[in-house]
């Protein structure tokens, strides 16, 4: 009886045992389930690039034309016949130089005249303020002869005005390049009498696609050449770039030279403009698509240990899918270049692409 009991006994703690083990395995397997299941969830797979130096193309050529550095028309600003005429075609002519003169016979009767009705109001003036003084006059005839005597001022004023206009002069130094009259002929107020260019200095035109547009800045160097002086070369300066694109998405750039030699670039004249610079040094890009749309400054997410972390950057040029990185990333750091939208600071991820530089 008493081998049963202990033998009951025994069996019991083995059993108890067995249970307990169980137990134990199985609550390491659920906890080991649960952790690979968590870990999964949380890994948001992207696709990623890393930042690294670019050396973008030293060479851009284009070809352009030449306009004048500045262009104006001389109006005539008094009707009447060309009494005079100074200039001719090709004329050099200065700023303020005289031009022409239009019949200033009927303007300057009328000054003479205006003149002399200017005299008599003053005297009439003077002479009832002294009536008034002696109580002789009203102050109702002072004040309407003292209004009469401001508008004889005025137009005496405006008839001296219109004498002048009729000489015409030049707005600018430079050449005539445009004789629209003759002497002797009537020319009405506002006529076009000629067209003046200055090329002294010159622009040169080009269109830039808008990658180049980004690539040129004001003051950058350019050399003008012409196929007319094959050996000789001209320095100038990007003094415009259009800040906004034509319907073919080209930019107007305005390179302004020099023109010494007796003005040896013509206007119109097609010329090649060389914006290429020697030794250009490596900068430090990364994907345009590494930029985060919505963020109001530029912003990427880096990796590092899996995890991700938004960070703000200075951009520079723009070199098409590249951008120019200033500061805010140092090369060799990881950057996201798709999956952003599911991301936030903290994020884990998995790298689906074999993209990134190792």
């Amino acid at each position: 009886m008493k081998r049963k009991y202990i033998t009951g006994i025994v069996l019991f703690a083995i059993v108890v045992l067995i249970v307990v083990r169980l137990y134990i395995n199985k609550k390491e397997i659920n906890e080991k389930s649960k952790g690979e299941t968590n870990t999964t969830e949380l890994q948001i797979p992207v696709i990623v690039d890393t930042v690294a130096l670019y050396s973008p193309s030293s060479t851009l050529k284009k070809t352009g034309n030449v306009a004048p550095f500045k262009q104006a028309v001389a109006y005539a600003s008094s009707p009447g016949n060309i009494t005079k005429l100074t200039f001719d075609l090709g004329t050099f002519v200065s700023a303020g130089q005289l031009m022409a003169i239009t019949d200033p016979q009927k303007p300057t009767i009328d000054l003479q005249n205006a003149i002399a009705k200017e005299k008599k109001l003053k005297n009439e003036l003077d002479t009832y303020i002294e009536l008034l003084a002696g109580k002789a006059s009203t102050q109702e005839k002072v004040n309407q002869l003292r209004l009469d005597h401001i508008d004889a001022q005025n137009q005496v004023a405006q008839l001296k005005k219109q004498v002048g206009d009729t000489r015409i002069l030049a707005p600018i130094s430079g050449i005539v390049t445009e004789k629209k009259i003759e002497q002797g002929v009537y020319v009405g107020s506002g006529t076009e009498i000629s067209t003046i260019v200055d090329v002294k200095k010159v622009k040169v035109q080009v269109y830039l696609t808008e990658a180049e547009a980004f690539q040129i800045k004001k003051k950058d160097l350019a050399n003008i050449t012409s196929e007319v002086f094959p050996d000789k070369v001209f320095k100038g300066r990007v003094t415009y770039i259009s800040p906004q694109g034509d319907a073919t998405h080209s930019y107007l750039t305005e390179i302004t030279i020099d023109n010494p030699d007796n003005n040896l670039l013509k206007s119109g004249a097609f010329v090649y403009a060389d914006f290429s610079q020697g030794n250009i040094e490596s900068v430090q890009t990364i994907s345009r698509e590494a930029l985060l749309e919505n963020a109001q400054v530029p912003t990427v997410y880096i990796v590092k240990d899996n995890k991700v972390a938004s960070r703000r950057i200075l951009t520079g040029k723009d070199f098409g899918d590249k951008i120019e990185v200033l500061s805010g990333l140092s090369t060799g750091e990881i950057v996201v270049v798709s999956g952003q939208i599911n991301l936030s600071n903290g994020t884990i991820v998995k790298i689906t692409n074999s993209k990134s530089k190792k």
